[in-house]
């Protein structure tokens, strides 16, 4: 299979730890074989609807480890001075992510984000 863009856009609607992105896991013992995975993640937008603070952080399968990309970040709808919604980019450069690994989120209230993340998965 050739290597595919994907998006997923998501409302974070509880203040739970929520997965935007899991890459996937190759599987040799099917047919026909499932090829690993590496995802090249270029852009986590991130959309307040309120003033909260997020987490953003990925889980390494590897070692079970926990990675901040953002702790704490408060995010208001006017971080740029608007008096609507708007967005931010929270990546400056792409993210690679190893198969396995996890892409989550966590605001510290309900339903006051919105993100959206594009990956590339490019298969090995």
């Amino acid at each position: 299979m050739a290597d595919q863009y994907k998006r997923y856009a998501l409302n974070i609607s509880s203040t739970a730890l929520t997965t935007i992105y899991t890459v996937p896991v190759g599987d040799t013992s099917v047919i026909p074989i499932i090829k690993p995975v590496t995802a090249l993640v270029r852009s986590i937008i991130i959309c307040p609807k309120i003033t909260t603070t997020i987490d953003v952080s990925i889980v390494n399968a590897s070692t079970g480890q926990t990675i901040f990309l953002a702790e704490s970040l408060t995010w208001t709808r006017s971080n740029a001075g608007l008096t609507n919604f708007h967005d931010e980019e929270l990546l400056k450069a792409p993210l690679v992510m190893e198969t396995g690994d996890i892409l989550k989120i966590q605001a510290a209230a309900a339903n006051a984000v919105d993100v959206w993340a594009s990956v590339l998965e490019i298969r090995s």
